[in-house]
């Protein structure tokens, strides 16, 4: 409380009007993101699902999922229906699952053991549910920058199977990690009294 005015940080209202403005914002970030760090950059990391994740942990797994699955609708509207993208919507709704389930447990602080614990089960899903859809959708082939890492791999000795996975872990625990200290920390800005009592 500072001058008689309290100065707490408050998340934004989720209700019948905010909502879908929150979502569609939330995806469309992502998207930004995720063009940015792929198309310009050619990063092998994805940076599609931080805003998943912030909505995830503020407002819970189910606006968090939708988030996530609009990410990769909208990606694929906006990449002229390659039907690359829109699978892979599994992944982003992984990650809101688990970031929304896991921000529950009450705990903001970011290294904390859930912060850290939610990276490593978003990364594993993830990593496990892409590897599954680039091998069974696309042949292991997806055309996104990651496709380098799994070539340098599979040249190495590994099979298909194995260098999309391995590299997911390596991708997704750099790219999860992002996305879930920016989400907890966002919770934490949110939780936080700034004023002085």
């Amino acid at each position: 409380m500072k001058n008689g005015i309290s100065t707490k940080w408050h998340k934004p209202p989720f209700n019948i009007v905010t909502a879908p403005l929150i979502i569609f914002s939330g995806a469309s970030l992502n998207l930004l993101f995720w063009f940015f760090s792929d198309r310009v950059l050619h990063a092998p990391i994805f940076m599609d699902s931080i805003f998943t994740a912030i909505v995830a942990a503020l407002y819970g797994p189910v606006p968090g999922m939708i988030t996530g699955l609009l990410t990769n609708v909208e990606n694929e509207f906006i990449m002229g229906f390659p039907g690359i993208h829109w699978p892979f919507g599994f992944c982003n709704l992984a990650t809101g699952l688990i970031v929304g389930i896991m921000a529950r447990k009450g705990e903001t602080f970011i290294f904390g053991w859930n912060s850290t614990m939610t990276i490593l089960l978003v990364t594993v899903a993830n990593s496990i549910l892409g590897t599954l859809i680039a091998m069974l959708l696309f042949s292991g082939n997806t055309e996104v920058s990651l496709d380098f890492i799994i070539s340098t791999l599979t040249e190495l000795g590994q099979t298909l199977f194995a260098a999309n996975f391995w590299s997911r872990i390596l991708t997704n625990l750099i790219d999860k990690m992002i996305a879930v200290y920016a989400a907890f920390g966002t919770k934490a800005l949110l939780e936080k009294d700034t004023g002085e009592n």
